[in-house]
């Protein structure tokens, strides 16, 4: 895998986990039918996004005080989530197409 696709790789993948936090806190932040016990031990979860060396990038998922959920930003967490990961398969695509080009011409 050459480090184009690797770092886009790693971009589809931090993306991911951004999703997956932001669907966690969704899911269980809305008000329902569980007992206050439950509601009140709900954890939200925070996803970072870091440089990680030799170039790409990952999600930290970590723990965020408080229980409360905000809708909206979690909407717009979802958002910019899907808007990364098809980013970084263009950029995956690009590279591929880039690579058979040039098999293309070597041949």
């Amino acid at each position: 895998m050459s480090s184009v696709s690797a770092i886009a790789a790693s971009g589809m993948r931090a993306a991911e986990r951004r999703l997956e936090a932001s669907a966690h806190n969704v899911a269980s932040g809305l008000p329902g039918d569980a007992p206050d016990e439950v509601v009140k031990a709900f954890t939200a979860l925070r996803a970072d996004q870091v440089r990680t060396p030799g170039g790409g990038t990952a999600a930290r998922v970590s723990a965020q005080s408080g229980g409360n959920v905000d809708l909206v930003h979690e909407a717009v967490q979802q958002i910019v989530a899907r808007y990364a990961f098809a980013a970084n398969a263009k950029v995956l695509e690009a590279d591929v197409r880039m690579r058979k080009s040039l098999l293309d011409i070597k041949i």
